[in-house]
């Protein structure tokens, strides 16, 4: 049994999406695949976290409650049609 199917998810939701790129933390590579402008100051990392890496952080480390708002801001309409044919995708062709 899936994650998703565990939790009765049956939809791919922004915070979903958000959730995700932080354990992938390459933002460079998740603005391109979603078509969207990546913001210069974003760096690159790649790994899994534990909640002590939430907590607050010296100013030259990754900052992953901004980086998780930052997702999230790219689904700020849900209006939008990008914003509605991005989640259709993802939902279509996740497993859940």
């Amino acid at each position: 049994m899936s994650q998703a199917e565990m939790h009765g998810m049956v939809s791919v939701t922004p915070e979903a999406v958000a959730c995700a790129a932080i354990h992938v933390r390459q933002p460079h590579l998740i603005f391109k695949a979603l078509s969207r402008p990546r913001p210069d100051h974003f760096q690159s990392h790649f790994g899994m976290t534990s909640l002590e890496n939430w907590s607050h952080a010296p100013a030259d480390s990754f900052n992953y409650p901004r980086f998780f708002k930052n997702v999230l801001s790219l689904f700020r309409d849900p209006q939008d049609p990008w914003v509605i044919d991005t989640l259709s995708f993802l939902t279509k062709y996740a497993e859940l």
